[in-house]
């Protein structure tokens, strides 16, 4: 128990400083945002049409999309797909909330939640030998980007560009952080439980 907790603690940090470089050192991820030809007419146009409250927008909508699809049906004119755009978008109506320094205290959360499964995955794998250990940490960190990256590619049209430094991010992330888990997950232990 107390490796995986010393793998969890210090995968963790690790996992937690290489994010804050990552996105506030690297312009890596900066190269994946467009910006609207005039931000504040969106913004005005967004307020206007949305709730108070943080929410995911999507355009169009599935209502809009079946009525849409019974206008075609009575023979009113239809837009036609070469003229619309598709947008899905996380919105908080708060710019004060989505700066809310609270939002690095859940990130560390997030990082020790994420870094005990992988610390207790990798403890139970049994595997013998340093390196395959990390590269079981990987492994996690790959799945975990085929999980999550690609169906947003797939499915919310996620740029090219977005998905692969997401994805590679992830997995320099793990990497980094596997280079201590699997420092601590040596031991054989039993196949079941924390031991």
């Amino acid at each position: 128990m107390g490796a995986i907790i010393k793998g969890t603690i210090l995968g963790a940090i690790i996992a937690y400083v290489w994010m804050v470089v990552s996105w506030m050192v690297l312009p890596w991820h900066t190269m994946t945002y467009k910006e609207f030809k005039s931000g504040a007419s969106v913004q005005t146009t967004i307020m206007r049409n949305i709730g108070n409250e943080r929410a995911i927008y999507l355009f169009p909508s599935p209502k809009g999309m079946e009525r849409e699809a019974e206008e075609t049906a009575e023979g009113k004119q239809k837009l036609g797909a070469k003229n619309q755009i598709f947008m899905f978008a996380a919105i908080n109506p708060s710019l004060s909330d989505a700066i809310n320094p609270m939002t690095y205290v859940y990130a560390f959360i997030i990082q020790i939640m994420t870094a005990f499964f992988v610390t207790w995955l990798t403890k139970m794998s049994g595997i013998i030998h340093y390196v395959g250990r990390l590269f079981f940490v990987v492994g996690i960190a790959c799945a975990a980007g085929c999980m999550i990256y690609l169906p947003f590619w797939n499915w919310w049209q996620f740029s090219n560009i977005f998905t692969a430094i997401g994805f590679a991010d992830l997995i320099v992330t793990w990497f980094l952080a596997g280079l201590v888990i699997a420092a601590f997950t040596g031991r054989k232990t039993h196949p079941i439980g924390l031991q």
